[in-house]
């Protein structure tokens, strides 16, 4: 971007980049669209992500066409962006460096995702959005659904990080649902939603 914008640095966030477009001009590589339901202090919200068709720059690092959240709260760097960053802060001078061994610029690889958020509520998942167009939305997943196992695996065994790896490398997940007394698997596909 040609143009200078202030962010957080809210390293409790794994998204990348949170950016408000107020005063900016904006290119996108990938229109803005509907995104996960994501959970934070002030409630739980819906993304709008895009993919930049611009470079930003922190310092003389180069983040190359990010993918972003649109939001009409502060822009913040999120986890997405500080893990290719070691990040030090100088109080005494009021300054924060961002240093990387490697020169050349940060690439986001696509955002990939079955189409559905979740919450953990006990020995289940709950479905709390899903992202219009999706394969969840098409298999007909609704808000309240309940999934059970992950690839016939209880939920419970299935942290985060883990299920994130998993989405990233499969072109499908087999998921249980309950319904009632009973459990139903389904096949979802991974999406590219934002390429």
């Amino acid at each position: 971007l040609d143009q200078t914008f202030f962010a957080l640095i809210d390293s409790g966030s794994n998204s990348t980049l949170r950016l408000n477009p107020v005063g900016l001009t904006l290119k996108y590589a990938q229109a803005p669209r509907l995104g996960a339901i994501v959970s934070s202090l002030t409630g739980d919200r819906q993304q709008t992500v895009a993919r930049l068709d611009q470079t930003v720059a922190i310092g003389d690092q180069q983040l190359d066409k990010p993918i972003v959240e649109i939001t009409d709260e502060l822009p913040a760097l999120g986890g997405g962006v500080l893990k290719n960053f070691t990040v030090t802060f100088d109080q005494e001078k009021s300054h924060v460096v961002f240093h990387r061994e490697k020169r050349q610029p940060v690439s986001f690889p696509p955002k990939r995702s079955p189409g559905m958020s979740v919450t953990k509520a006990g020995a289940y998942w709950r479905i709390v959005g899903v992202v219009p167009g999706s394969p969840a939305a098409k298999a007909g997943i609704e808000d309240g659904d309940l999934i059970t196992r992950i690839n016939q695996e209880s939920v419970e065994q299935w942290g985060s990080e883990r299920f994130n790896a998993l989405v990233e490398q499969s072109d499908s997940i087999v998921f249980s649902f309950l319904i009632g007394k009973r459990e139903y698997e389904m096949k979802l596909g991974i999406m590219e939603l934002v390429p």
